[in-house]
C-alpha cells in the first residue's frame, strides 16, 4: 500500500492564492436573503433514495425567451441538499453532462460526495436541463414498443464497408420522427436556453447573484455557454472533461477521440503491469501481442457474428456489440479488471462468460435528448454523404482504432437534423469573466481529450487548466488527492492551482486493494462525519469522495 501514504501528503504547495476583487473572501459569507423558490421537504416524486435530506422544489421560468408572444412558463424541478457547515457559503448547480443526464439523479445520488469534495459549506442544486427527465422531456417515440418498431438501425462506422452510409440514411429517418413527435418542443431546449434557465435560478436564490457550477463532459458545454453569455456572473465554475465549446457548436467536434487510442493503450498496458490481476495477460507479454488479439477477435466478428439460439428466441454477438462495450468500459478503470475477464471469455469462446461481464454503464436519462440538444444547436447540415465523407475521414486519422466507430455518429446524425434550437450563442469565445474559471482535463480519456481542455481554458481569459494525468472520463475516474484538494480549494477560497499544475492518480490501474480496504485500518469515518476534522481525515474523506465517483461513473457515455 505504498501509494497510500504518498498520498496523505498535503498538496498546498500547488496552489497559490487569487484575490476576486467582485467575488467573497476565504471565510467570508455572502449575503443570503430570503430565498424565492419554494423548497419543500416532501420530494417524494422525485422517486429516488437520499442517505441525505433533501429539499425540492417546482420553480418557473419562460418557456420560450426569444418569441415575445409567448407569454408561457416552463416548471424547472430543483433538488437541494444543504450544506453541512457553517458558514453557509451559497449554493453550487451541476451538470454530469449528456446531453441527456439528469442533475437531480447526480446530487441525490453523489451528494457525500460532492459535498466532500466542495467543502461542505455550499448548498447543493440539481436540476433537469430542458430536454431531460422532468423538464420538457424529449423523446422522438411515445413507447418503447414504438420505439423498438420504428427507430433505424445504426452500426458502428467500420462494422461494413457501407456502415457509414446506413447510418447517414438512418439519420434522416430519425430526425423525421424526432420532428414529428416532438414539435412542440424541439427549439426550446438548447444550451443557451438553459444557460439563462441557470441565471433565473441563481437570482431567485437571492444570495450573492454570482453563479457557481460544476459541469462534467457536456457539462463543460453549459459551464462554458454560461460563463461566455453572463460573464459578470461567474463565481465559482469547474469544467471537467472538457468538450472543445466552439467545435461543439459546429456540429463536427473532430477532436473528441484525440485520446482514445491512448487510453486503450493504458489498458493493455495496465494489463500487462499486472498480470495477476488481468485475465488478458496469458495472451502475451507484450502491448502488442494483446492488442492483436483483440483486433483479430473484432475481425472475425465483422466477418462472421456470433449467434446464440434457445428454444424462444435467437440472439447475435456483432463487431458492434463487443467495440461497444470495450469504448463504454475505458470510461471507468475501475470496470477494466471485468472487462479483462469479459474479453478473455471471448477469446476462449465463452459467450456466457462474456455477457455476465455486460452490466450496464451510466446512461442518459432521456436518450434521445442526446441529440435533440446538440443537433439543434449545431450549424453543420449536408444533404449528400458524399459531402460529409471528407470530414469523417479526420476523425480516422485522430483515432484509428475507434474513429470511425466512434466519431462520426454524432456529425452524421446532426447533419441531416431538420430543427433549429429557438436560440443558440454564437458570441465571442475570448472570455474575461469576473472570476476565472477552474479548467480539469485528464491526460487519457477515450471522448473529451486533453487538448479540449487546452482549448477551453484559452478561451476563458485567467483560467487556469489543471491537467489530471489519468486515465478514463473525468478526473473522478482514477482519483487523486490533488486533484481533489484543488478542486475544493478553488470553491472553498477561490485559490487555483499554479499554472502548469499536473496532478497524478493515487491508485494504479488493475489493483486489488479497494480505497475502502486500504482505509479500513485507518478507522475512517464516515465522509460527512470526516468533514468536520482536519488534517489526515479530511484528505481520506476527499479521496473516499473520488472513489465513489470512479465507482459510480462521473458523467455520461457519449459525453
Amino acid at each position: 500500500m505504498q501509494f497510500l501514504s504518498s498520498v496523505l501528503l498535503s498538496a498546498a504547495a500547488l496552489l497559490v492564492g487569487v484575490s476576486h476583487a467582485q467575488s467573497y473572501q476565504d471565510g467570508q459569507r455572502p449575503e443570503i436573503g430570503d430565498s424565492q423558490i419554494d423548497w419543500s421537504t416532501n420530494c417524494s416524486s422525485l422517486s429516488a433514495a437520499s442517505a441525505l435530506p433533501l429539499k425540492c422544489a417546482s420553480f418557473q421560468v419562460p418557456l420560450d425567451y426569444v418569441d415575445p408572444d409567448v407569454d408561457d412558463t416552463l416548471a424547472l424541478t430543483l433538488v437541494r441538499v444543504d450544506a453541512v457547515k457553517e458558514p453557509v457559503l451559497g449554493s453550487i448547480m451541476f451538470n454530469p453532462g449528456g446531453p441527456g443526464g439528469s442533475g437531480i439523479q447526480y446530487v441525490i445520488g453523489r451528494a457525500q460526495e460532492m459535498l466532500t469534495l466542495t467543502g461542505g459549506q455550499f448548498n447543493l442544486i440539481g436540476f433537469d436541463p430542458r430536454g431531460v427527465n422532468f423538464t420538457l422531456p424529449f423523446t422522438c417515440y411515445n413507447s418503447s414498443s414504438e420505439r423498438s418498431a420504428q427507430a433505424p438501425p445504426y452500426t458502428r462506422g467500420n462494422s461494413s464497408d457501407v456502415a457509414l452510409g446506413h447510418n447517414f440514411v438512418s439519420a434522416g429517418v430519425s430526425s423525421q420522427h424526432c420532428l414529428r413527435a416532438a414539435s412542440d418542443r424541439i427549439g426550446l431546449i438548447g444550451t443557451a436556453y438553459v444557460a439563462r434557465d441557470m441565471i433565473r435560478i441563481v437570482d431567485a436564490l437571492d444570495e450573492d447573484g454570482l453563479l457557481r457550477f460544476w459541469g462534467v463532459s457536456y457539462g463543460t458545454i453549459l459551464g462554458a455557454t454560461v460563463s461566455a453569455m453572463f460573464p459578470e456572473r461567474v463565481d465559482r465554475v469547474v469544467l471537467d472533461s472538457n468538450v472543445n465549446a466552439q467545435q461543439y457548436y459546429t456540429g463536427f467536434d473532430a477532436d473528441s477521440n484525440a485520446d482514445l487510442d491512448s487510453t486503450l493503450q493504458g489498458f493493455f498496458s495496465g494489463c500487462i503491469q499486472n498480470p495477476s490481476r488481468c485475465a488478458l495477460a496469458r495472451n502475451g507479454t507484450a502491448i502488442e501481442s494483446l492488442a492483436e488479439s483483440i483486433d483479430s477477435l473484432l475481425g472475425n466478428l465483422r466477418q462472421t457474428p456470433w449467434a446464440t439460439v434457445s428454444d424462444t428466441s435467437v440472439s447475435f454477438l456483432t463487431y458492434t456489440t463487443v467495440k461497444g462495450y470495450i469504448f463504454d468500459r475505458l470510461y471507468s478503470p475501475s470496470r477494466w479488471p471485468t472487462m479483462a475477464r469479459g474479453l478473455q471469455g471471448l477469446l476462449d469462446g465463452n459467450i456466457t462468460a462474456f455477457r455476465e461481464t455486460m452490466n450496464s454503464g451510466t446512461a442518459a436519462t432521456t436518450p434521445d435528448a442526446i441529440y435533440g440538444i446538440r443537433c439543434g444547436e449545431t450549424s453543420m447540415r449536408h444533404d449528400s454523404f458524399e459531402d460529409l465523407r471528407p470530414l469523417l475521414q479526420q476523425v480516422d486519422e485522430l483515432s484509428g482504432w475507434g474513429g470511425f466507430d466512434f466519431g462520426t455518429i454524432n456529425p452524421i446524425r446532426c447533419s441531416r437534423w431538420l430543427a433549429k434550437a429557438h436560440e443558440v450563442y454564437r458570441g465571442d469565445w475570448q472570455v474575461q469573466t469576473n472570476s476565472p474559471i477552474l479548467v480539469v482535463g485528464n491526460s487519457h480519456d477515450p471522448v473529451t481529450p486533453f487538448r479540449s481542455a487546452q482549448n477551453n481554458s484559452e478561451t476563458f481569459a485567467g483560467s487556469v487548466l489543471l491537467r489530471h494525468d489519468g486515465y478514463g472520463h473525468g478526473a473522478g475516474a482514477q482519483p487523486s488527492l490533488c486533484t481533489a484538494e484543488a478542486i475544493r480549494e478553488y470553491f472553498l477560497h477561490g485559490t487555483l492551482p499554479k499554472a502548469g499544475t499536473v496532478c497524478k492518480p493515487d491508485v494504479p490501474l488493475f489493483s486489488t486493494d479497494t480505497w475502502r480496504d486500504a482505509y479500513e485500518p485507518l478507522n475512517l469515518t464516515d465522509t460527512i462525519a470526516s468533514l468536520g476534522k482536519r488534517d489526515d481525515n479530511e484528505k481520506r474523506a476527499l479521496l473516499e469522495a473520488m472513489l465513489g465517483l470512479a465507482e459510480s461513473g462521473h458523467g455520461y457515455e457519449n459525453y
